[in-house]
């Protein structure tokens, strides 16, 4: 009985329009912007990027001080040094991308198969990996 409506809830449909397209296309354009910002750091070499309130406040380093010259490096292709400045922000970097891609296709593909219903199973695994990257990449960051 438990196995069989947990089966019901894994083979629902979700309706591609409405508050998902909305949801994955706000994440789209959040992390196009960001994109864009990086692209517009590595190619100005006098843009200082956004300084450190825990490095300015403190006088000390945050666990994600450097990522954001890493994640210049990465997109320049420059990956050494990247893991120089700072050797977790490859996996937020990973993580940055797979979300950004992610939520770029859903709102792509939703876009096209408004009118449609997706297995909802799809959807559950997307979120899975995104929480599960995010879990990992935080436990590498804090504790090594």
């Amino acid at each position: 009985m438990f196995f069989e409506r947990f089966k019901n809830q894994y083979d629902k449909k979700i309706h591609l329009g409405g508050s998902f397209f909305i949801f994955n296309q706000v994440f789209a354009f959040i992390a196009l912007l960001v994109l864009t910002y990086l692209i517009y750091l590595s190619y100005c070499e006098n843009a200082g990027g956004i300084q450190c309130l825990y490095k300015s406040k403190l006088g000390k380093e945050c666990p994600t001080c450097g990522f954001t010259r890493s994640f210049v490096d990465y997109i320049s292709f420059q990956f050494e040094s990247g893991i120089r400045r700072n050797n977790a922000s490859f996996y937020y970097f990973l993580f940055s991308c797979y979300f950004a891609f992610s939520r770029f296709g859903w709102s792509v593909f939703s876009l096209f198969f408004q009118k449609k219903k997706l297995q909802a199973k799809y959807i559950k695994w997307d979120i899975t990996v995104l929480v599960l990257l995010f879990i990992w990449v935080n436990f590498y960051i804090f504790l090594f």
